[in-house]
């Protein structure tokens, strides 16, 4: 009798430990593997950034698309065949609803959906879906060449033209869209390379301090091209954070080449992958609008299934 308890005893501990350990193996997989995803993110006191190159953690390309008229439901369609990082509001629309009509210039893999440039805005974003956005992609409005006989030398011939001062530039770019099937939209350029900081920032006080921001960032480090999504945390004005943005990435070591502003008003739009499923970061928005299924134009970065 001893002995058969002295054995029970001995299976008991070890089954005891066998669960223990797989338990803690299936733990510490499972942290990994949340800690391998949330790698593309970095959260401090003041932002929240999402860093992506060209390629993802599992070595796949990480692509952008550019989603607008009916985004979300062009956005369902493309998680069905598509691993999503990360979706977020985009530009900006003439009204709440997700139907409102692009403000500036808009198109969707070649059709437009608004051919009149916007006079305020400087910056225009030009995607391919083909990769990661370049410095080629982003077009500077106030600093682009008026000089129309080398335009169609580079596959990035678009960054020369000026389709809001120039007729010319205005049909070649037109064409190129069309042709390209490209998508475009028009945003706020906070922060040009191609400038001064003085200029950038000389009038960082402009517009409202109400809301948080969040921008879309094209810089390189250590090489590297990168591309950002950015958030401040507090709301302030938009070119203050802007600035404040650019301060906090050159401290990590990225060359900036361009921020954009996007929109977080009525459509503040985040939801990112957490390793697990697609996780929405702003679960309690300010609006009913400010839903996925509300969006008027989404940004959303991927790689193939």
């Amino acid at each position: 009798m001893k002995s058969f308890l002295v054995i029970a005893l001995s299976c008991l501990v070890f089954l005891v430990l066998f669960f223990s350990i797989g338990n803690e193996t299936l733990r510490l997989e499972k942290n990994e593997r949340l800690k391998t995803f949330n790698a593309i993110s970095a959260s401090d006191n003041d932002f929240e950034l999402y860093e992506f190159g060209h390629k993802h953690l599992n070595s796949k390309n990480v692509k952008i698309k550019f989603l607008v008229g009916d985004a979300y439901t062009k956005f369902v369609d493309l998680q069905k065949s598509k691993d999503i990082l990360l979706v977020t509001s985009a530009s900006f629309t003439s009204a709440f609803f997700s139907d409102g009509t692009p403000i500036g210039l808009c198109a969707y893999e070649g059709q437009f959906l608004n051919k009149m440039p916007n006079q305020t805005m400087d910056g225009l974003v030009v995607i391919n879906s083909e990769g990661l956005m370049t410095t080629q992609d982003i077009i500077d409005l106030d600093f682009t060449s008026k000089k129309c006989d080398l335009l169609m030398t580079s596959n990035h011939a678009h960054q020369h033209l000026n389709p809001r001062e120039n007729a010319l530039d205005s049909y070649v770019f037109y064409n190129k869209v069309e042709t390209d099937k490209l998508s475009v939209f028009q945003t706020q350029l906070v922060y040009s390379h191609l400038k001064k900081d003085d200029e950038n920032f000389k009038n960082i006080l402009v517009g409202a301090d109400g809301k948080e921001r969040r921008f879309l960032v094209v810089a390189s480090k250590n090489g590297e091209l990168k591309n950002l999504i950015i958030g401040t945390k507090a709301k302030d004005y938009m070119l203050k954070a802007a600035k404040d943005v650019l301060t906090h990435l050159r401290a990590k070591n990225y060359d900036v080449n361009f921020i954009l502003n996007l929109d977080t008003g009525s459509k503040n739009i985040l939801h990112v992958n957490n390793g697990q499923h697609l996780e929405n970061l702003n679960q309690n928005p300010s609006t009913k609008l400010a839903r996925i299924e509300r969006a008027s134009s989404l940004i959303v970065f991927y790689t193939d299934k």
